[in-house]
């Protein structure tokens, strides 16, 4: 409800009343002496200023009494845009225009405070959503750190099948060929020697008919060991077919070859085996090839190895061949 036009009537009505006293007592002056007219005029000036004084404290009075409640409203016009709407709005009792903008102000308060609820509702629910998601990609991340792992471990276990002997575990024959035609190479380059062994077990098929094919892995496997226990760790050893090892000395002179060649000859020769394996089952015959000797080219060491072979082998394997 607007009170303006009753507040615009009060005034009106307040100054006609005035202009009615002021008018009354103008006419009874119409019917005094000029004496007497002398002796009003002051009173009637000070009537005029009381009535205009009153209009003015009632206007005072009414504008602070709508200012109040209109600066109360609009405090609580200012919390609910902050947020704040815990105190509660004024003026709801009333029945004019202050009363309808305070209910509309609650109406408002509690739309917003829906929303507000709703909003956090909205934002508790991503939040756990966000949880949940960083959990499952924790997981993700878990399971993606075990495949890489896993396809680590496969790939290093083909790449140990691919140069590998499976039976012994020493390194096999492609490899061996591999590295040699590199070593053969850089011997080129550098012109420094290369010396090549390789030990053979001459009753290896009889071994495998007593034994069977994986005890006689095993006699191998063991020959191996002790070889590459032996050499130096930039040498090689491998297996170089089901009977031989052959090792590989880089930098290495025929001559200084020889020496180490047999001693490691002697000391097979006085290995002991597992039982069933007994000691004079197993039979070796040791040759040695070098890029330095005058017997040969650096491409034939194969050849030169073989021919080595059968001159250990010649002697009952007792003595190392060299070709």
């Amino acid at each position: 409800m607007d009170i303006r036009p009753l507040i615009i009537g009060a005034l009106l009505g307040v100054t006609g009343l005035a202009l009615g006293v002021v008018l009354f007592f103008a006419g009874n002056a119409g019917v005094m002496t000029l004496t007497a007219d002398a002796v009003m005029l002051p009173w009637f000036g000070f009537a005029l200023v009381a009535v205009l004084l009153a209009v003015w404290v009632s206007g005072m009075v009414l504008t602070r009494r709508l200012n109040e409640p209109l600066l109360a409203l609009a405090e609580s016009v200012s919390r609910i845009n902050r947020g704040k709407l815990e105190r509660p709005i004024p003026y709801l009792s009333r029945r004019d225009g202050i009363g309808q903008l305070a209910r509309a102000l609650v109406a408002l308060s509690a739309r917003q405070r829906l929303e507000v609820s709703s909003a956090i509702d909205e934002a508790q629910q991503a939040r756990r959503s966000l949880m949940v998601a960083n959990n499952r990609l924790g997981e993700v991340n878990d399971e993606l750190q075990a495949s890489r792992a896993e396809l680590g471990s496969i790939q290093s276990r083909l790449e140990t099948v691919e140069v590998s002997d499976q039976a012994t575990g020493l390194l096999n024959h492609r490899f061996f060929e591999q590295a040699l035609a590199s070593e053969l190479k850089r011997i080129q380059r550098n012109g420094k020697a290369l010396s090549v062994a390789l030990y053979r077990v001459t009753g290896w098929s009889a071994l495998v008919r007593r034994h069977g094919k994986e005890v006689a892995n095993g006699v191998m496997a063991k020959i191996g060991n002790v070889i590459a226990d032996t050499v130096r760790t930039t040498d090689l050893v491998a297996r170089y077919s089901d009977d031989s090892i052959v090792l590989m000395l880089p930098e290495t002179s025929g001559r200084s070859a020889g020496r180490v060649v047999e001693d490691i000859h002697k000391l097979i020769a006085l290995m002991e085996f597992d039982s069933p394996v007994r000691q004079n089952e197993v039979l070796v015959a040791g040759g040695l090839a070098a890029t330095d000797t005058d017997d040969g080219t650096s491409e034939d060491i194969p050849s030169r190895l073989e021919q080595a072979l059968i001159r250990s082998m010649a002697e009952g394997g007792e003595a190392l061949g060299v070709a």
